[in-house]
């Protein structure tokens, strides 16, 4: 694994850090860009004329395709490299990589293990990798806290996935980089394309835990963790989404609203997990309670089970795997995203 030693730290400004964020939360003061394009037929380069969405649903992120940049092919580092990271940055004055408590997104395919902090997932949204051989394509949408993996193969290709700077629902829509003006939008909670060439196909979703790097580390030693360009890391301590998720007030529209008589809070925290027979969906701040330290649920195909933080001021997580003999799907994601991707979604009734 390569070493993080040896690197000069080169120093960025707040002011430089923060004008990279701006294009993540809607441009200055939050704002939304809407568009009257019902009768467009494109829009930051990609040709609307045939899309599955409605056009007019379409807002506007960021004014370019790009603009907030993916990452691809990262390095990765082994635990004790990443120690060493740590070590250099906090000697330079700098904010470390990747601590204990943080949040990452845990990812296994085919006996290899791999760690995506979520605050580099926050800035990129977007991560183009590579575990045994296969491509898969890290993603995560901080305005609707949507986390998905999935193979970046379709009918034998290998496809690399950017950021378009559109939204649907408040969901990313990320753009597949073929030859420019054959692109395709993907929505992300979907896992389909939308327009363009690719318009109705489908990505494989690939199961992606999320939990502390102290918990995952705990249970996968040998995990690698993606890092971007030693060279150029940039500071991820800064949290562009802070004041969104304090907030909780949506920046941007999703169709259909929550009814008035929603019984889940537009930003609450869900799992929705599919077995072949539909949606069902789990509030994480519940389920999370009704599990309690140890215990387990089975239930829809699949095992649920809170992990042990590393941080015990931290909230665990739950793990989800399926029973054997079961195939499932799950998501996490704000309950107003999902249910605006997913209406005929059933909730599980947990304890209040």
């Amino acid at each position: 694994m390569p070493s993080a030693a040896g690197y000069n730290w080169p120093l960025r400004s707040t002011l430089l850090a923060l004008l990279t964020l701006l294009p993540m939360i809607g441009g200055f003061g939050g704002r939304s860009f809407p568009l009257e394009i019902s009768q467009a037929t494109r829009l930051n380069g990609f040709d609307l004329r045939e899309s599955l969405i409605p056009t007019e649903q379409i807002r506007s992120q960021a004014a370019a395709r790009d603009e907030i940049e993916a990452l691809g092919r990262p390095l990765a580092l082994d635990a004790e490299a990443v120690a060493e990271l740590n070590f250099d940055r906090r000697t330079a004055g700098l904010a470390t990589y990747l601590e204990a408590s943080d949040l990452v997104a845990g990812l296994e395919l085919e006996g290899e293990f791999r760690a995506y902090p979520l605050a580099m997932l926050s800035r990129h949204q977007l991560v183009n990798d590579k575990l045994q051989g296969r491509a898969v394509l890290i993603s995560y949408c901080p305005l609707s806290d949507a986390l998905l993996a999935f193979r970046r193969e379709q009918d034998g290709r290998e496809l690399e996935f950017g950021v378009s700077g559109l939204l649907h629902n408040s969901n990313m829509l990320l753009f597949d980089k073929a030859r420019r003006g054959e692109e395709s939008l993907w929505s992300q909670l979907r896992g389909q394309a939308v327009s363009g060439p690719q318009a109705g196909s489908e990505l494989e979703q690939l199961p992606l835990q999320l939990l502390d790097w102290g918990s995952w580390l705990a249970m996968h030693p040998a995990s690698s963790v993606a890092v971007p360009d030693l060279e150029e890391l940039p500071d991820y301590s800064v949290d562009a989404y802070v004041d969104y998720r304090t907030e909780a007030r949506l920046r941007y529209p999703a169709w259909p609203q929550l009814p008035e008589d929603s019984p889940l809070h537009a930003f609450e925290q869900v799992i929705a997990v599919d077995n072949g027979s539909g949606w069902l969906v789990l509030p994480l701040r519940q389920l999370s309670r009704e599990l309690g330290t140890g215990n387990s649920l089975a239930l829809h195909g699949a095992s649920f089970m809170l992990s042990s933080p590393a941080d015990p001021e931290m909230e665990p997580q739950v793990l989800v795997e399926a029973l054997p003999d079961e195939e499932i799907r799950f998501v996490h994601a704000y309950w107003f995203a999902w249910y605006a991707t997913h209406p005929e979604s059933e909730i599980f009734p947990l304890l209040d």
